[in-house]
């Protein structure tokens, strides 16, 4: 505890991963999120210029051609920009969910 992973570990090695050519997920639990959101978007957006993303998903959410367009559309932007997503896992989880349904 105390070690930095949250504010300078995380951060350092998702900027160096988001190249372009993948997309970088910072996966962080929900006690954490308001802090893991705060920091990154002070410490990647504010010195290396980097577009921090949010991936809020559930289940409830009803997903036609045009709404997956529009995420597929997001996720692609996000790692054009060299740009990082922060999730939660609850989140990929109804993620992964989704596609049977769909």
């Amino acid at each position: 505890m105390g070690e930095g992973k949250s504010s300078v570990i995380a951060p350092l090695v998702a900027a160096a991963l988001a190249d372009g050519s993948r997309l970088v997920r910072v996966v962080v639990t929900k006690p954490q999120f308001k802090q893991m959101a705060q920091m990154p978007i002070s410490k990647l957006g504010g010195l290396v210029n980097r577009p921090i993303y949010y991936l809020p998903f559930s289940r409830d959410l009803s997903l036609d051609k045009v709404a997956v367009k529009i995420l597929d559309e997001m996720l692609r932007e996000c790692m054009a920009n060299r740009g990082i997503l922060l999730v939660q896992p609850e989140h990929i989880l109804s993620f992964k969910l989704m596609d049977p349904e769909c």
